[in-house]
C-alpha cells in the first residue's frame, strides 16, 4: 500500500483498534492465474507477543483448498471513508479526493483443526458480535446434531501477522479554516459520522 509519511498510522494500537472496530475484511489469496478474495469477519487476537487473525469460511468455497496448502495471505481492513469535494473550500489548487483509513495485514495461513478448538473459535467470534446486544445469542442453543454438521461444513483458519501497513488519510494537509470547511461540507451532505470524528481528531493533532 502506498503510504506517504504524513498519512502513515504509526501507532500499532491505533491500527489494532481500527481492525477490531471494522472486523469485516477482504481476505486475499493467490488463485490459479489471478488473486482471489473472500469477504469475512475476523477476530484480531494477541498471544505471547504475536498477532493472529482468525476466521472461517465454507468448505465449499474454493479458497478453502488453499488454506490446506499453507498459503500466504493479505487481509484488508477498511475503516471509515468518504469523498472530499473541492467545492467546500476556497483553495484554487484543491482537487477531488477520497479520505479513508485502512490496514493491510500479511502473513501465512493455516487451518485450525480439532472439534474443541473449532467450537472455541466460533464461541469467541459469536461473543464478539453479540456482546453489545441486550439479549446475546449463545451457541449453546444449537441442536447438537446440527452443530456437528456445521463444523463439518466449515473451514477454520488463522493467520499469524508478520507485517502491518496502516494508512490514515484524513485531510491532514488542510489545517485551519480549510479543514473546518471540509468538515462542514461533510456534515451538510450527511457523511459518515465515524469519518468526521476521525478527521476532527487528525486535524486537532496538527
Amino acid at each position: 500500500m502506498y503510504i506517504p509519511p504524513r498519512y502513515e498510522m504509526t501507532e500499532r494500537g491505533e491500527a489494532l483498534a481500527l481492525m477490531r472496530a471494522y472486523p469485516f475484511a477482504f481476505f486475499v489469496l493467490n488463485g490459479e492465474g489471478a488473486p482471489e478474495a473472500a469477504h469475512l469477519p475476523f477476530l484480531t487476537e494477541e498471544e505471547d507477543g504475536r498477532l493472529y487473525l482468525r476466521a472461517h469460511m465454507a468448505r465449499a468455497n474454493p479458497l478453502s483448498e488453499a488454506l490446506e496448502q499453507g498459503a500466504r495471505a493479505l487481509v484488508i481492513f477498511q475503516g471509515p471513508h468518504g469523498y472530499i469535494s473541492p467545492a467546500w473550500t476556497d483553495d484554487p489548487k484543491m482537487v477531488p479526493t477520497w479520505n479513508y483509513q485502512a490496514v493491510h495485514a500479511y502473513g501465512p495461513v493455516r487451518t485450525i483443526d480439532g472439534k474443541d478448538r473449532c467450537l472455541d473459535l466460533l464461541a469467541r467470534m459469536t461473543a464478539q458480535f453479540e456482546e453489545a446486544r441486550p439479549d446475546p445469542w449463545r451457541m449453546d442453543g444449537l441442536e447438537p446434531g446440527w452443530k456437528a454438521r456445521l463444523l463439518e461444513a466449515t473451514a477454520m483458519f488463522e493467520m499469524e501477522v508478520e507485517r502491518l501497513e496502516a494508512k490514515t488519510k484524513l485531510s491532514q494537509d488542510k489545517a485551519g479554516e480549510r479543514g473546518t470547511a471540509i468538515l462542514e461540507g461533510l456534515a451538510r451532505e450527511g457523511a459518515d459520522p465515524e469519518l468526521m470524528a476521525a478527521m476532527r481528531a487528525a486535524l486537532k493533532e496538527r
